[in-house]
């Protein structure tokens, strides 16, 4: 009795996430078939186009004011180093989080947060050519990006605050007494702009455009590897699947794989150590070796030798 309730309880949960896969991989066909630009995006998703357009140009202002007031040229060039460094080792530890957490497939059909932000990382792993496919503005700019972006500036905004209560606790001046240096505002834009665009450095390193174009050009020419992250360097994180987490420029890319190797490894979950996930994804295959829907990628299909079996017949 047991065993036929598990096996019907699995027929469930394949029929269910079957019918949501299809819906879903639907609606990304329905995309690629039909492309949009820039303008035609923006258009299309005029809430998500308000929200980009009136952040981006408070935070375009803001660095602007910024960097006006900030007296060296170098300056200008460290503290924006600084901010870039500092969003690929948030990004990458975030990233690393992600492809470590053992998601559940009714807490992604319900919209539950961990579990759906770490699906669509797993996915990735499943379904490598995904960035190369996707409308790069709508799904890298104005959904990851624009996330992204709020999420830094309502941190940066949270810092802020934390200095004026600070400061007020202190019986300081709160008006005359800037609550951030110049230099310090810049970093923190830098880092919202380098979290922003950190999906189309992703799809660059997933060979988004090819070598004869004038985009892969100047991607191999003038930032692989020194700006943005390479193709080798990430092509690691997919072969290994315990390294290279950073997809912005890769320079964290030794933090993070040291805070993964020496308080992560040990003691995540064995249906997502990155000893299963090459069993189940492959070392490092360009091309998909799963097909849709892709239950592999769920820790119940992982742990049950019966389900991976039904999977193989």
């Amino acid at each position: 009795m047991t065993t036929n309730h598990a096996v019907n309880d699995s027929d469930n949960m394949e029929a269910e996430l079957k019918e949501w896969y299809q819906n879903w991989f639907l609606r990304l066909d329905h995309e690629n078939r039909n492309p949009r630009g820039i303008l035609q995006s923006l258009w299309d998703n005029k809430v998500r186009a308000f929200c980009f357009l009136t952040l981006y140009s408070h935070v375009a202002q803001l660095c602007i004011n910024s960097v006006s007031q900030i007296d060296s040229n170098l300056q200008v060039v460290m503290h924006g180093i600084a901010g870039i460094f500092m969003a690929d080792l948030l990004l990458g530890v975030f990233h690393m989080i992600c492809d470590s957490y053992p998601i559940s497939p009714s807490n992604v059909r319900q919209g539950k947060l961990g579990d759906s932000l770490a699906f669509w990382f797993q996915l990735h792993h499943a379904h490598k050519l995904d960035w190369c496919h996707y409308n790069l503005f709508y799904r890298g700019i104005l959904v990851a990006g624009l996330h992204a972006g709020m999420v830094a500036h309502v941190l940066f905004r949270l810092a802020q605050l934390c200095i004026y209560l600070w400061l007020a606790s202190t019986a300081t001046n709160t008006t005359d007494t800037p609550l951030m240096s110049p230099a310090t505002i810049w970093t923190w834009q830098a880092f919202l702009w380098a979290a922003t665009i950190s999906q189309i450095t992703h799809a660059a390193a997933h060979n988004r455009w090819d070598k004869d174009s004038w985009q892969g050009q100047v991607y191999r020419r003038f930032l692989e590897g020194i700006w943005v992250v390479s193709r080798e360097s990430h092509q690691l994180h997919h072969t290994h699947y315990n390294c290279n987490y950073c997809i912005t420029t890769g320079w964290a890319n030794p933090i993070v794989n040291w805070i993964f190797l020496t308080f992560v490894e040990p003691y995540v979950d064995k249906t997502v150590s990155s000893e299963t996930s090459q069993h189940v994804y492959g070392n490092g295959c360009t091309k998909n070796t799963l097909q849709e829907p892709y239950y592999e990628i769920f820790p119940e299909w992982r742990a049950s030798p019966l389900n991976r079996t039904s999977k193989i017949d």
